[in-house]
């Protein structure tokens, strides 16, 4: 089953292939002047079953195709992966008659090591793809920076998903965006983050301690918590602070003992469990939280 991870990097790269260029610039020589152009690789008469890769890019001139760039999502180690490559890949290189680059975006290190590894053709023969796992794709962490690069953002943080800064920055990217554009890019972050990551980001919303950028991500919160009014969830508000408090304590390694984890879970008063939150942000032991 396609997860909604891997549809969002083949969606992102697919609307906006010139992200390809920012992330390959270490690995191939782009010509300045050549044009992205997406197509769809599908290899469906040449094998028996339905094979089809995420995508095809070609970059192009005036006198026509320069570079060919097979471009895959692989979110999970699979042998049988490989082999498929190779046949994009040399299928590809027929048809066009161009150099041909095997790309795999990965956002797992586990994965990227893998896959970065030769396909080997057998008699010395091998393609080697061009990997852009972690160590590849930057960690966007500073708003100016995401905001000039909605893309570019939202793809660090699919990769780096389990870092509050760089989805703080992701969010804070969308705030020139229109509000559909805006909307789909905070709907795959809120949803593809860790939930530590996502108890965070409610967290920070909720008490104002980040001034998002973005009108949206600050319309996006505020919806949900008017919806939740609307359908009577006053308890799931209350239980979203107690989880968001609790995330918040175990990030900044604050010690919790049985006694604690009892008492904030028994607290269904929300200004206090924000007046907590607030004092989590700076505590360094959780009767710095509790103190009165």
């Amino acid at each position: 089953m396609v997860s909604l991870l891997h549809q969002s990097l083949v969606r992102l790269f697919d609307e906006q292939p010139e992200l390809l260029r920012v992330l390959l610039r270490r690995h191939v020589a782009i010509p300045a002047e050549g044009e992205f152009r997406v197509s769809s690789l599908d290899l469906t008469d040449l094998v028996p079953s339905e094979r089809r890769a995420d995508g095809a890019l070609f970059v192009r001139t005036d006198a026509g195709p320069v570079l060919a760039i097979v471009l895959e999502v692989q979110l999970h180690k699979d042998e049988l992966k490989r082999l498929a490559w190779a046949l994009y890949t040399v299928t590809l290189a027929n048809r066009h008659d161009c150099p041909v680059a095997l790309v795999i975006v990965a956002p797992r290190p586990d994965v990227a090591a893998w896959a970065a590894e030769p396909i080997d053709l057998g008699f010395g023969s091998a393609i080697v793809p061009i990997v852009l796992g972690p160590a590849e794709i930057p960690a966007v962490v500073a708003s100016d920076t995401a905001r000039g690069a909605p893309e570019l953002g939202i793809v660090s943080c699919l990769t780096h998903n389990d870092r509050i800064d760089v989805a703080t920055a992701a969010l804070d990217g969308t705030a020139a965006l229109d509000p559909q554009r805006a909307a789909m890019y905070a709907d795959i972050i809120m949803a593809c983050v860790t939930p530590r990551v996502r108890a965070l980001l409610e967290e920070l919303m909720a008490t104002g301690n980040h001034q998002f950028q973005s009108d949206f991500a600050k319309r996006y919160v505020a919806l949900g918590r008017e919806e939740g009014r609307e359908e009577g969830r006053e308890e799931g508000e209350t239980a979203g602070l107690r989880h968001a408090l609790l995330a918040l304590l175990r990030h900044r390694d604050v010690a919790l003992d049985e006694v604690a984890v009892q008492r904030i879970e028994a607290t269904g008063d929300p200004t206090v469990l924000e007046q907590w939150i607030l004092r989590a942000s700076a505590a360094a032991t959780i009767d710095d939280v509790f103190d009165d």
